[in-house]
């Protein structure tokens, strides 16, 4: 996979904003896709504050904030979100149940080969794996970059 892969975040809260924009900081295309729609428009605040902190800590210019702002999209269409995703990333809320459910639906949804990551701090990536038909396709990360540049 290149730098310049084709990240899907799932969650906009807590950690999917962080995610996106360390993401897109790297050169990665971002979606942000959430079930509320409130969120999304908080993401973008939350990664705005983000570009600005780089800034006034001179670790991004003008136009690398803007930059990283093109790289980033947002998509409340589920299905949509993933279409064309290589990385599909789930922040969501740290309940088994939700995060498996919506990892299987991601793999209904999401390009065969595609990898799924999950964004969890006290969950077995194994026990969330195991709802998808291809476990081996998951993976999981856990990281505080957003608070980097």
């Amino acid at each position: 996979m290149s730098v310049a892969a084709r990240i899907t975040v799932i969650g906009a809260g807590t950690m999917g904003h962080g995610i996106a924009y360390a993401a897109a900081l790297v050169g990665c295309a971002v979606t942000v896709t959430d079930s509320d729609p409130a969120a999304l428009e908080l993401a973008w605040s939350k990664i705005d504050g983000l570009l600005a902190g780089g800034m006034k800590r001179g670790k991004l210019t003008d136009a690398d904030a803007a930059k990283v702002r093109g790289r980033v999209r947002t998509e409340p269409d589920l299905a949509a979100a993933v279409a064309d995703a290589d990385v599909v990333v789930e922040a969501v809320v740290e309940q088994l149940k939700v995060k498996q459910r919506l990892l299987a639906q991601v793999e209904r949804q999401a390009p065969k080969g595609a990898l799924l990551a999950s964004n969890t701090s006290s969950l077995s990536i194994a026990d969330i794996a195991g709802a998808l038909q291809t476990p081996d396709a998951a993976s999981v990360s856990t990281s505080s970059i957003p608070y980097m540049p």
